[in-house]
C-alpha cells in the first residue's frame, strides 16, 4: 500500500440497546483501527472527512475516509509513523503528523509532504500540537540518553513510576512560516501534551503526568518566550486533575475532577488562565478522556466505570471487565454533557475493554471526539474484536431527548445542542 491508494470501507448501522442512539462501525474487522488523539481535530469542519489509523501488515498508517460513501485514501506510508498524531489544520488542507522524529505538513490535495520541525541530537518528540492560526506547533520532547529504561515499557509500568525518575523534558515552540525554533522551558520532569491557547497563542498550557498523588501539580501554563511559569490550580494528594483542554475560545481551561477516598465525587470544572478562579461546569460520571466542543456547549466523555484513574486498573490484557460487568452500574459508556444545562446524558455503551494486547497502551481506550458541527460523536472501541472506529448520531439522539420526532427527517440534519436556546 502507498500514499494516495484507495479503498472502500462497509459501514454496519446498529442501535444502542440501552439508550436507542444509532451508532454505526465505520472500520473493517480483523484490522486494528483506531481514531486520533480526543484533544486535536481530526474530523473536517464540514463533518465529510475523518482522519484515523490503520493496520496492514504489521505496519500503522493515518488514512482519510470520506464519511458519505466510506472511501478512504492512504496519507502515510513507512514504519516510524506515530499513529494518533495526525491533526487538521484549521482551513482543513493540511494534515500534520509525527514519522521518524519529524513533524511532517501533508497538503491533503497534492498528497505532497513537507519537513515543518525535526528534532536534533539526544531529542525525541512525544506529541506535538497545532495552533488555531496553523501558524505554531507546541512540540514535547524528552532526552532519550535520560530516559530510564523501564519509562520505555509497552504498558503502565512507565506511567506509575515516571515522576520517581523522571526524564529531562522540554517545549519546543515553532513558528511554522519562518521554520524558528526556540525551546520554552527544560525541566526534569515528565511534559505532557503542550497545548496552545486558543486567540492567545503565545500562552501554553502543559501538564506533569503522573499518579496524581505523585506529582506537584496537573495543571501548567508558561508563554512562548519562557516567561510566566506558573500552575493555575493547586492540586492536593487526594484529588485527581487531568485531561486538560482549552475551551474553544481560549477564554478557560476545563479539566475532569475528582476527590478521592470514600463518597468521593468527580466533575467538569474551568479555571481563569489569568485569575485563577475555578468554575463547576457540571457533575459527571469518572472520565478517562473527556473534549469540548461545539462552541463549548457540550462537552463528550468516556468512563472505565470507577474513580481509580486507568491505570490502576489495567492488566496486561485489559480492565477487569467481568468484575465491572457484576457492578450495579457498569461503566463503559459514552456521555454527553450540556455545559448550559449542567445535565449529563448516557450516548451510548462503548464496550472496550481498554486491552493492551494489540501494541500500544492506547489502542483499545475510546477517545471520543465531538464533530465541529456537532452532529457526530466519535470513538474506537474492542468490543467487537480488534478495536475499531465507531460514529454516533448525537444530533438525532439530543433532537430525541429533547422532545423532538423520531421520525423526523430533519433530525439528521439537526445541529447539536448548542445552536438552541
Amino acid at each position: 500500500m502507498a500514499v494516495g491508494d484507495i479503498f472502500e470501507n462497509e459501514f454496519e448501522a446498529f442501535c444502542d440497546a440501552e439508550t436507542g442512539a444509532r451508532i454505526e462501525r465505520l472500520t473493517p474487522r480483523g484490522a486494528v483501527c483506531h481514531n486520533m488523539r480526543f484533544n486535536q481535530r481530526h474530523v473536517t469542519r464540514d463533518g465529510m472527512f475523518l482522519l484515523y489509523s490503520l493496520e496492514r501488515n504489521d505496519m500503522r498508517r493515518i488514512c482519510a475516509m470520506n464519511l458519505e460513501n466510506g472511501r478512504s485514501v492512504q496519507l502515510t506510508h513507512g514504519r516510524d509513523v506515530a499513529d494518533f498524531t495526525g491533526v487538521l489544520s484549521a482551513n482543513d488542507r493540511y494534515m500534520y503528523y509525527l514519522q521518524a522524529n519529524t513533524v511532517f505538513r501533508l497538503d491533503l490535495l497534492s498528497l505532497l509532504r513537507d519537513r515543518v520541525y525535526a528534532a536534533s541530537g539526544p531529542w525525541s518528540i512525544r506529541t506535538f500540537t497545532v495552533s488555531q492560526s496553523g501558524r505554531y506547533l507546541a512540540v514535547t520532547e524528552t532526552e532519550g540518553s535520560r530516559v530510564p529504561t523501564f519509562l520505555e515499557s509497552s504498558d503502565w509500568t512507565a506511567f506509575s513510576l515516571s515522576p520517581l525518575a523522571p526524564p529531562t523534558s522540554r517545549i519546543v515552540y515553532v513558528d511554522v512560516t519562518t521554520g524558528e525554533a526556540n525551546a520554552v522551558l527544560e525541566q526534569k520532569s515528565w511534559i505532557g501534551q503542550a497545548q496552545i491557547r486558543p486567540f492567545h497563542e503565545q500562552t501554553i498550557l502543559f501538564c506533569h503526568e503522573g499518579p496524581y498523588d505523585a506529582i506537584d501539580a496537573r495543571l501548567w501554563l508558561v508563554e512562548a518566550d519562557g516567561t510566566r511559569l506558573r500552575s493555575p490550580r493547586e492540586q492536593h494528594r487526594d484529588t485527581i486533575i487531568t485531561q486538560e483542554f482549552w475551551w474553544p475560545d481560549g477564554s478557560r481551561v476545563g479539566y475532569y475532577f475528582a476527590q478521592t477516598g470514600p463518597g468521593g465525587t468527580s466533575s467538569l470544572r474551568t479555571v481563569d488562565p489569568d485569575t485563577g478562579e475555578e468554575e463547576i461546569v457540571a457533575s459527571c460520571s469518572p472520565y478517562v478522556h473527556c473534549m469540548c466542543g461545539c462552541q463549548g456547549r457540550l462537552i463528550v466523555g468516556d468512563s472505565s466505570g470507577s474513580i481509580e484513574p486507568v491505570h490502576r486498573l489495567e492488566r496486561d490484557d485489559g480492565l477487569d471487565v467481568a468484575a465491572m460487568a457484576d457492578a450495579e452500574e457498569p461503566g463503559d459508556y459514552i456521555y454527553l454533557v450540556d455545559t448550559l444545562m449542567q445535565r449529563e446524558m448516557k450516548l451510548c455503551h462503548h464496550g472496550s475493554t481498554w486491552s493492551l494486547r494489540y501494541g500500544n497502551t492506547q489502542d483499545a481506550h475510546p477517545h471520543p471526539y465531538l464533530s465541529d458541527d456537532g452532529r457526530w460523536v466519535f470513538f474506537t472501541s474492542d468490543c467487537d474484536g480488534k478495536p475499531a472506529v465507531y460514529r454516533v448520531d448525537a444530533g438525532r439522539f439530543l433532537w430525541e431527548r429533547l422532545g423532538g420526532d423520531p421520525g423526523d427527517e430533519d433530525a439528521a440534519d439537526w445541529g447539536l445542542a448548542c445552536t438552541f436556546d
